[in-house]
């Protein structure tokens, strides 16, 4: 009897070491590519020993195909509760993609580390805000939060990856460049009253470069305005992921049946 309760033990530990390693495929904070491996490997078997004791015990699987198959089921849960998070800091991603290429910064670009790709360094600058409001709302301990309430909406069947998970999944990547763009709204409407401006000067007084002179003054103007909507973008950012709470329970419902 001994040795069956210590096998359930570890396979229970091995299927939440899963749930948690499919959460830091796509965690924005907690393993992005830029993290090691071996980092991942460890910090998903830190979590999985403080969660690991609350969670049910499984039923043994005998066999290595049911076992293989729980493993799956498993992965895919923590991954769609990762991809989640990951949108909101998609969206202000793509928002300081906006901002920073209205302020005429498309060629101040940085390496993204965790998508490995060039963004402009405005959108780093708005993501490591979001970074911040992120961990100041305790964000990184809803991934603790969300894990535990799983077990108790998802039986030990598995999850239901039926469609209503995939239009949710749909919807939240609509609702992406939806608050990007009002995120972005007020410094794109402050550039564009710019080029009327300076379309209104060129037009005036023909003889003076327009293209030299408003360089300058649309990075100077930028940057003033990105000064200013500071405070309401990270209010916003913050209803965002006030937001987020929500739709991981909407998530984990559907996945429930």
């Amino acid at each position: 009897m001994k040795i069956v309760l210590d096998i359930r033990t570890f396979e229970t530990w091995i299927l939440v070491f899963f749930r948690v390693g499919g959460i830091l495929l796509f965690a924005p904070i907690l393993g992005p590519k830029g993290t090691p491996w071996i980092l991942k490997v460890t910090l998903a078997a830190l979590i999985t020993v403080l969660i690991a004791p609350f969670v049910p015990q499984q039923s043994v699987a005998l066999e290595l195909s049911p076992l293989l198959q729980r493993m799956a089921r498993e992965a895919a849960i923590g991954m769609v509760l990762g991809f989640t998070v990951h949108l909101v800091f998609g969206a202000v991603q793509t928002a300081g993609q906006m901002i920073g290429y209205q302020m005429g910064f498309s060629m101040v670009n940085l390496l993204d580390p965790q998508g490995e790709y060039p963004i402009p360094i405005i959108s780093h600058f708005i993501t490591m805000l979001a970074v911040l409001i992120f961990l100041d709302l305790n964000g990184h301990h809803w991934y603790l939060r969300s894990i535990l309430k799983s077990y108790e909406l998802i039986g030990p069947e598995g999850p239901s990856l039926g469609k209503d998970v995939g239009w949710e999944l749909l919807r939240g990547g609509t609702m992406l460049f939806q608050a990007a763009v009002k995120i972005a709204a007020p410094l794109m409407v402050l550039t564009f009253l710019f080029y009327v401006a300076m379309a209104l000067v060129a037009r005036a007084m023909p003889q003076m470069n327009v293209f030299i002179v408003s360089l300058p003054l649309q990075v100077g103007l930028g940057l003033i305005g990105l000064g200013l909507s500071l405070p309401f973008m990270a209010a916003f950012i913050r209803g965002l992921f006030g937001g987020l709470k929500g739709e991981l329970g909407l998530l984990l419902r559907m996945m429930g049946g």
